[in-house]
């Protein structure tokens, strides 16, 4: 009724993300909901559990999956899948986006207890951080960062004639594939402006990585 895949995680931090890419047999496998991890007592802990691909056109099975949690003090666990697998509910802390789109509106990223703003049009990245230090929601007492003169993101460039300063312009965000109640990655695109005309437009995406009830965040440039 259901099958076990070991899986060890070496040089183990209790609390760490964890991101496993788990391969399929065709037919092995129909819902993300019958697959759950274990730990080494063989109980259940939180996951995310998201289908890469298919089998398709030879069959709708399950051919790929990422699974998602965060380690406790154990090496060893379990991911356990099969028709009378049962994923139970989250409880606890998740993640709450509100991705708004339209120019000068703000995209709002909550992990519980960090919350972070990014705004479209010019300034662009992270608007302001916040953490809710005292567990009552969040307030003006909480900001802990805020963008400098409006620029959240920056990439000025220098030559023979001085500092050329950017202006970052955020077109849009997007939730990746990947994103769920646990992690989510926001995939954010836009462009560096300058005010020489030697220097020509640069297009950017940064990628953020959130983590529910966590205080951090992973942010990849390129």
């Amino acid at each position: 009724a259901s099958e076990k895949i070991p899986l060890v995680i070496e040089k183990n931090v209790p609390g760490a993300p964890q991101l496993l890419g788990i391969p399929f047999p065709k037919d092995k496998l129909q819902s993300s909901d019958n697959v759950r991890v274990l730990n080494a007592m063989g109980e259940e802990i939180p996951s995310q559990i998201t289908i890469v691909n298919t089998w398709e056109p030879a069959s709708t099975s399950v051919k790929w999956v990422w699974v998602f949690f965060f380690s406790n003090g154990d090496q060893e666990y379990q991911l356990e899948y099969g028709e009378e697998v049962s994923k139970a509910p989250l409880k606890g802390p998740t993640i709450k986006i509100k991705n708004a789109q339209r120019k000068g509106q703000t995209t709002i990223v909550n992990t519980g207890p960090l919350q972070f703003n990014i705004l479209k049009g010019k300034g662009g990245f992270i608007d302001n951080v916040m953490f809710d230090t005292d567990g009552n929601g969040f307030d003006e007492q909480d900001e802990i960062a805020t963008s400098v003169n409006g620029r959240g993101s920056f990439l000025d460039l220098l030559d023979a004639q001085g500092i050329d300063p950017s202006t970052a312009i955020v077109n849009r965000t997007v939730r990746e594939k990947g994103s769920g109640p646990l992690h989510s990655i926001i995939r954010i695109e836009g462009e560096y402006s300058y005010s020489r005309d030697d220097n020509r437009n640069s297009p950017f995406i940064i990628r953020v990585h959130a983590y529910a009830g966590k205080t951090y965040i992973k942010v990849l440039h390129t």
